[in-house]
């Protein structure tokens, strides 16, 4: 890793978006409701996942978190879907 990247990562400000019981954050869910209210939002929405941190739970399990989170909140699986698979492979022009 280059220090000018590690520098940006040491930097980073880390957003939690779940509680200490797992459950999407109230104000998280608010932002999600508006932009699932809203489609446009997510055709171009990308869920990621902080993992690869030494100690810290494989990026897919983070990811898999997520997503289970968010269908609990109510997202439809066509919309987790989009943001997982389908906006990630259009951004790396891969659909």
């Amino acid at each position: 890793m280059s220090a000018e990247v590690a520098e940006i990562v040491a930097d980073s400000t880390v957003i939690d978006v779940v509680d200490d019981t797992g459950r999407l954050l109230d104000e998280l869910v608010d932002i999600l409701d508006l932009v699932a209210e809203h489609d446009a939002v997510l055709a171009s929405c990308v869920l990621s996942s902080d993992g690869g941190i030494a100690g810290a739970p494989a990026p897919c399990q983070l990811l898999a978190w997520l997503c289970d989170a968010l269908w609990a909140e109510g997202f439809r699986e066509e919309d987790l879907r989009q943001m997982v698979h389908r906006n990630p492979a259009e951004l790396l022009g891969l659909a």
